[in-house]
């Protein structure tokens, strides 16, 4: 990966800092303990964002996308990163931090994106990539809830930091993301999210 190369970048973003409590019920692994009923209700209930000059467009297909595991759920981008809570990545020029379920990212020392998400993605870290939508730079950012709560966090950014499409959708909706000339689809079990960017 070619850090220089401008990005747009999406990412997911799931883990807890040491320090504060686990907001779940009972222990397991790989995601089999239990969020309690707030947690779960605060991810399904987040009131995303749409640009003005972004489309979404949601449709059922009979045709089921391969399941990627959620470690590979960017594997069509040439470019990506993944952010743990122990410390900032340098990717593309941008310092990126995840923290407290906290999105910062900064260019220099300039903060162009702070973003505050629903305590259920604490789980892992933040997934980024970059893409180009009509030749601009973007970022996508996804985390991940527990399997047990099933939810995603997707952002996606224009490199500058402008917010085009923040939503949390259920781990089923998003088996596979694939990056488009205008924008990107997520493909799911049985249907797919396809958001599209007009040209400013």
């Amino acid at each position: 990966m070619n850090p220089r190369i401008p990005l747009v970048a999406f990412c997911l973003a799931h883990s807890l800092p040491a320090c504060a409590p686990l907001p779940t019920l009972g222990g397991g692994v790989a995601g089999a303990g239990m969020d309690t009923s707030w947690v779960r209700e605060g991810a399904e209930n987040y009131r995303g964002f749409t640009g003005q000059n972004v489309s979404v467009v949601h449709s059922l297909d009979q045709r089921s996308a391969m399941q990627h595991d959620r470690r590979e759920l960017l594997h069509r981008f040439e470019q990506r990163a993944f952010v743990s809570d122990d410390g900032p990545v340098e990717f593309g020029g941008l310092t990126i931090t995840f923290r407290h379920q906290r999105i910062t990212i900064a260019r220099r020392n300039d903060v162009i994106v702070t973003e505050s998400i629903p305590s259920a993605f604490y789980f892992s870290g933040l997934q980024v990539a970059a893409t180009h939508i009509h030749g601009e730079p973007c970022l996508l950012l996804l985390t991940f809830s527990r399997a047990s709560t099933g939810m995603v966090w997707v952002g996606f950014y224009r490199a500058d930091g402008t917010r085009l499409y923040l939503a949390t959708v259920s781990r089923g909706d998003i088996w596979d993301v694939v990056p488009t000339a205008d924008g990107l689809t997520l493909l799911g079990h049985s249907g797919s999210t396809t958001v599209t960017v007009k040209p400013q």
